[in-house]
């Protein structure tokens, strides 16, 4: 079955368009946000998850850092993809180093992500990253109160990363 032709709404030309959207493929590829037709912006405290494990004692992360919250996310974001890279690697060197130092690691972790949340706020300043990035890693500090939680967020910043549009 073939798409109707209706007018692309951000490049204006007549091209096939599925049903349920506003641009043609290719500008939808280009901007993934405005494909859809009445797109709504979630709220970042929507991406808030209170833990990152599925109970205190499970080891077992929770499914929903690995689909539907880090893919919604990541393309709401609109950061490229070597900002997130660049903030995973903070995170996956602290998490490393806290290998090294069993004694200390929940200490470490905290102190890390204070900077980490700290380091975003500047990016944000520089025009590195969108504003609604420091306020996720803002509104996660008091979930990562310990070293397990702060490889849940890892995990789930990877996720994330795993989930952006191809930068160009």
């Amino acid at each position: 079955m073939s798409n109707p032709l209706r007018k692309c709404k951000s490049c204006g030309q007549m091209k096939p368009i599925k049903e349920g959207y506003d641009t043609c493929f290719a500008c939808g590829q280009k901007n993934p946000n405005s494909s859809r037709a009445g797109y709504n912006k979630k709220s970042i405290s929507d991406f808030i998850i209170p833990s990152f494990y599925v109970s205190e004692d499970s080891e077992v992360m929770n499914p929903e850092i690995f689909t539907t919250k880090s893919r919604d996310l990541a393309l709401q974001l609109e950061a490229s993809q070597k900002s997130v890279r660049n903030l995973l690697n903070i995170l996956l060197s602290a998490e490393w180093s806290m290998r090294t130092r069993p004694d200390e690691r929940d200490n470490k972790a905290r102190e890390t992500f204070a900077r980490f949340v700290m380091f975003t706020e500047r990016q944000v300043k520089r025009g590195v990253l969108p504003p609604d990035f420091a306020e996720f890693a803002r509104q996660h500090e008091p979930v990562v109160k310990n070293a397990r939680e702060f490889k849940g967020f890892v995990e789930y910043l990877r996720a994330i990363y795993a989930y952006l549009p191809k930068s160009k």
